[in-house]
């Protein structure tokens, strides 16, 4: 009898160990406010009035809380001089964006058997409207959130150039500047 309750016991560890999932060990934050988002775009393109997922890398909006973060992002992208940089002002509130330590982050990489941690954003976007994450860019260390959720983004604000050597306008609305920009 000792050795069938033993064997169950063995069973039943092994049914739990199959529903394990360690998206339910993640500490959880809130963020709220006003966020910013760089990119550019084609000169023959639309400013758009809203950030769509999939437009970005990754499945998700990257956004960010200081606006020169932004602006560098918007410099990046740039894949012509023609390309106009953009700023995009955001508000946003959730109570539900992942923040993942070191250990954990090892932890899904190896369950979901990824290299890259943007890999991940598939599985988080199931349960979570974003995840936060740690940059870098000329000595700032900066978060960056991917947020999963674009109907979570009010874009309350947009600035552009037309090329580098110009300074950023002042932000307005997004059909003033379709207009500024003669679309």
């Amino acid at each position: 009898m000792k050795l069938l309750n033993l064997y169950r016991e063995i069973l039943k560890e092994e049914e739990e160990d199959e529903y394990y999932d360690p998206l339910d060990d993640i500490h959880v934050i809130s963020i709220e406010g006003t966020f910013y988002h760089g990119t550019s775009i084609d000169p023959d393109d639309e400013i758009f009035s809203s950030p769509q997922i999939g437009y970005s890398d990754w499945e998700a909006v990257w956004i960010t809380e200081y606006e020169h973060v932004a602006q560098e992002f918007a410099n990046w992208h740039g894949y012509t001089d023609n390309d106009i940089q953009v700023v995009y002002q955001i508000n946003i509130s959730s109570d539900n964006i992942v923040q993942i330590s070191t250990p954990m982050m090892d932890e899904l990489k190896e369950f979901y058997g990824v290299d890259d941690p943007r890999e991940l954003i598939p599985f988080l976007s199931q349960k979570f409207d974003g995840w936060q994450v740690v940059g870098s860019i000329d000595s700032t260390r900066y978060n960056d959130y991917a947020i999963f959720d674009d109907d979570l983004l009010e874009v309350t604000g947009v600035k552009f150039r037309t090329n580098e050597e110009e300074e950023y306008t002042e932000y307005m609305d997004v059909y003033d500047a379709y207009e500024l920009l003669g679309k």
